[in-house]
């Protein structure tokens, strides 16, 4: 057995390098693979590159510029690919504003969340993090209009 077997995972930016290159790193490790990007060739590609190896992948165009589009459709298709499964989602550069609002926003739908995105700095302690989640989680998503909406909440 695998280590995601009988796992679907979103993937936003799935089409080329990183994006790519998790997409391909989840199929092999068993996960059903939803490749999201803009480019709907090259999910088509990545996908086709994981089903080749034996794995479970489909393509989706996403406009990761229309972020209420998008929120909606990685929502809906968390809940139509597998209704009552709680999800892996991954999201990658711009893609991970999509995953934390979709996770913040139908927490019921995911397990699991990453968010990739690499900078050439090391951040140290990850933990002192920890106070950040935690008001993000206490906003009230519903009365909000905007980010500075959340900015001054946070002041």
């Amino acid at each position: 057995m695998k280590r995601f077997d009988n796992q679907t995972v979103v993937i936003t930016g799935g089409g080329g390098g990183i994006g790519g290159a998790t997409c391909k790193r989840f199929g092999a490790d068993g996960a059903c693979v939803a490749v999201f990007d803009l480019n709907l060739d090259a999910a088509e590609k990545v996908a086709a590159s994981i089903r080749a190896e034996g794995g479970q992948a489909q393509a989706f165009r996403c406009d990761i510029t229309d972020r209420d589009s998008v929120n909606a459709a990685v929502a809906a298709t968390l809940e139509a690919t597998a209704p009552g499964e709680p999800w892996v989602l991954v999201g990658h550069s711009l893609g991970g504003k999509v995953a934390m609002v979709t996770t913040l926003t139908h927490p019921g739908l995911v397990r699991s969340l990453v968010v990739v995105d690499i900078a050439p700095k090391d951040y140290g302690d990850l933990d002192r993090f920890v106070h950040y989640i935690d008001a993000m989680r206490a906003l009230p998503l519903d009365e909000l209009t905007g980010r500075s909406d959340a900015e001054q909440r946070f002041a």
